[in-house]
């Protein structure tokens, strides 16, 4: 079996029965790129989203599939946003679930004076 990339830029087995032309692995390294991207600017965002599980998942012609669980509405709208602008995005498919049992806890609150 040929070694060819994977979306996410790892090596895969690939069958010798279907050798993959220049512009298909192209495609592959370009949505690897933009789930790199998109993830970055997820993982780096703070707030809600460091108490997310999201999966990204980029299709032909830059649209971006985000999937998984966030805490808050406020949450899946940053998300879809921040993947929206990044670069080499054209579409985002936003099927984020709201699990509130991800949200942090909330700070405790003190009676009275210190």
């Amino acid at each position: 079996a040929a070694l060819a990339l994977s979306a996410s830029g790892g090596p895969r087995d690939v069958d010798a029965a279907s050798p993959r032309t220049p512009d298909e692995i192209r495609q592959e390294r370009v949505r690897g790129s933009i789930e790199d991207r998109v993830r970055l600017d997820l993982e780096t965002a703070g707030g809600e989203l460091d108490h997310a599980a999201i999966e990204v998942v980029a299709e032909r012609g830059g649209l971006v599939v985000l999937s998984g669980r966030v805490p808050s509405s406020e949450a899946k709208a940053r998300a879809g946003e921040l993947a929206r602008f990044a670069v080499g995005v054209s579409a985002v498919q936003n099927a984020l679930e709201i699990d509130p049992a991800l949200a942090p806890p909330a700070p405790a609150v003190r009676a009275g004076p210190p």
